[in-house]
């Protein structure tokens, strides 16, 4: 298993937790898919499914910045829309045939989603939580 999941990703925020805890999943396909032969196959459902998911996950977090604290909320829009943008260049590499899966790639998008995590999500925590939001 390439990245754990552990008690230091958990916001005590069941809903975030639980999307956290598939994005923790898919960093652990992509590292998987590294050393499969028809990686080039599936790296491209791999990356949209990222894509598709965090776009899903994003908004549900943003949601709750957005009715809460609104300059938290545009704070951390422009993280979330930065990562889509990384993915989403990925995915075009790809689609114009460059190899886009390497353990560089898989590393950065498993850093990013820990110090997001354990970074910019743990601001908001305490703000949620104290809305019930569950």
């Amino acid at each position: 298993m390439f990245l754990k999941w552990d008690e230091s990703l958990e916001l005590g925020i069941p809903s975030i937790d639980k999307q956290h805890h598939t994005l923790v999943d898919m960093v652990n396909q992509f590292y998987d898919t590294l050393s499969s032969s028809d990686y080039k196959e599936t790296i491209g459902t791999l990356l949209e499914g990222l894509a598709d998911y965090t776009v899903k996950h994003f908004a549900h977090e943003e949601k709750y910045l957005k009715m809460y604290d609104h300059n938290l909320y545009e704070e951390h829009k422009k993280i979330h829309d930065k990562f889509v943008a990384q993915v989403t260049e990925l995915i075009e590499k790809h689609k114009a045939g460059q190899n886009v899966l390497s353990i560089k790639v898989t590393k950065i998008v498993k850093e990013w989603i820990i110090d997001h995590i354990k970074g910019d999500d743990k601001k908001y925590v305490e703000l949620l939580k104290s809305h019930n939001v569950k």
